[in-house]
């Protein structure tokens, strides 16, 4: 469930276990769990987030020892908080 302000994730693909598209604070955004492992992009207005750069304003990936990610929103929510400090830091 996602409750997060500023946060519009929809599931866009339930299977490998899942797939998640859409903005985090106005900004392309995408998660993908599969194969034991997670990615999550946060791109800038105007980029696809599927297709990961070096350029994107964040990236962050790894393993999860399992075939099944259950705590996709979990790993969202830490995502998008740190997401959140770099943006504060930067003063935007």
């Amino acid at each position: 469930m996602n409750d997060m302000k500023g946060v519009a994730l929809r599931l866009t693909c339930p299977s490998c276990p899942c797939q998640f598209e859409g903005t985090v604070d106005g900004y392309p955004a995408y998660y993908r769990s599969r194969w034991g492992e997670w990615e999550f992009d946060i791109v800038k207005t105007g980029t696809d987030p599927i297709l990961p750069k070096p350029e994107n304003i964040l990236y962050h990936g790894e393993g999860y020892g399992g075939e099944f990610d259950t705590d996709a929103w979990g790993i969202i929510k830490q995502c998008v908080a740190e997401f959140r400090k770099k943006q504060e830091r930067r003063g935007e």
